[in-house]
């Protein structure tokens, strides 16, 4: 979803660059900004306390 909005930047548009292209650009920044990007999708995602706490589909959290 967010490859799909930022594609439609200039920067992007005018190149005619690939989705595929804009993901990785995408996952590189977060990565170089120290976001560790996984794969799979959180169930819930809470912010108590100044942290967010992702559920996993059993019920358990972890930060």
């Amino acid at each position: 979803e967010i490859a799909r909005i930022k594609a439609q930047d200039e920067a992007f548009a005018l190149q005619d660059v690939p989705l595929s292209s804009v993901v990785r650009s995408i996952i590189g920044s977060a990565r170089s900004l120290g976001i560790r990007v996984v794969k799979e999708r959180c169930s819930a995602n809470v912010l108590r306390n100044g942290k967010i706490s992702m559920k996993d589909p059993s019920g358990r959290s972890s930060v």
